[in-house]
């Protein structure tokens, strides 16, 4: 059994890791009058019990407005209540005991807006060069950083794909081929892609921890992505839902085979026509899919008696 994923992640600050396996994080959607629920609770339980090094939750909302506000790209006076408002958002998890924080800078979101070449059209300190895109996530991290201790996680989620653009033609062919090859030739174009990206985060930034999630399905095609050091951790979002013991009951399980080692998971039923045609309906469809296995998790879980 390969055992790269199993062995600790020792970190400068003190704060170590049991293994390189991650819960990423998924839209759970069971709030229940805005405060978390008990099967909410009982599905986070369920995963703590199955073996895995980070759990990391979905998204939430510091502050719900019945007005929202939308921060125009265009308007440099909304930089500095955006940087302030993503400081406080992001400093309640320390206050309330979690271990760390996504700073979410992907996904067609604010910050993803900002540092996209596609979206992003000031010419001002946050447009133009990819340097001045960045500005305001590196000063979200270093405004968090200032107010935690150094054992405290802050990472930033980011789409390797928003950068598949006129910055990297070689790449942007890569996203011609994607759209039109096979389901097995996308995910291995797509696990490519992810390697070469990370192959350069990790030669220019050699000191970040490197997190990857997306298509991985076995034992042996995490142990792959470990050994190439292209990433310290893997993250893995639907297998979990499906296999909430995945590291204890396959990845860890020394009496099942590398080769049987396998965590896969079914599609979504179609949504449609329409899903065909527009993504965003189909990521939609999706989305909602999963949130529905995950509250039958939580349901599960609860009635064994939590």
């Amino acid at each position: 059994m390969n055992s790269a994923a199993n062995s600790q992640l020792r970190r400068r600050c003190g704060f170590d890791l049991k293994n390189k396996l991650v819960k990423t994080a998924m839209s759970e959607k069971m709030a229940q009058n805005l405060l978390p629920s008990a099967n909410r609770r009982a599905l986070y339980k369920r995963w703590a019990e199955g073996g895995w090094a980070v759990l990391i939750t979905g998204g939430f909302c510091e502050e719900l407005c019945p007005y929202i506000e939308k921060l125009a790209l265009t308007s440099l006076s909304a930089i500095p209540i955006n940087l302030g408002d993503n400081t406080v958002a992001n400093l309640i998890p320390y206050q309330a005991g979690f271990q760390g924080v996504e700073v979410h800078a992907a996904h067609g979101f604010l910050l993803s807006q900002l540092m996209s070449p596609n979206s992003n059209k000031r010419d001002d300190e946050f447009g133009g060069s990819t340097d001045k895109r960045v500005e305001l996530v590196l000063r979200i991290i270093r405004s968090i950083r200032r107010e935690v201790p150094e054992a405290f996680y802050v990472g930033v989620k980011m789409n390797s794909a928003d950068f598949k653009d006129e910055e990297d033609p070689q790449m942007m062919n890569t996203e011609s081929s994607l759209q039109l090859s096979s389901t097995r030739s996308r995910s291995s174009i797509r696990e490519e892609f992810f390697l070469r990206t990370s192959e350069e985060i990790r030669c220019r930034f050699p000191d970040l921890e490197l997190l990857v999630t997306g298509r991985f399905r076995s034992r042996n095609g995490v142990a792959g992505a470990l050994d190439s050091n292209a990433f310290d951790l893997i993250g893995l979002g639907r297998p979990a839902v499906k296999y909430p013991e995945l590291p204890n009951k396959i990845m860890f399980n020394e009496d099942i085979r590398d080769d049987e080692a396998r965590f896969d998971v079914e599609s979504a039923p179609a949504a449609g026509w329409l899903a065909s045609k527009v993504r965003s309906v189909g990521a939609g469809a999706e989305t909602k899919y999963w949130v529905a296995a995950m509250k039958n998790l939580s349901y599960t879980y609860s009635s064994l008696g939590e």
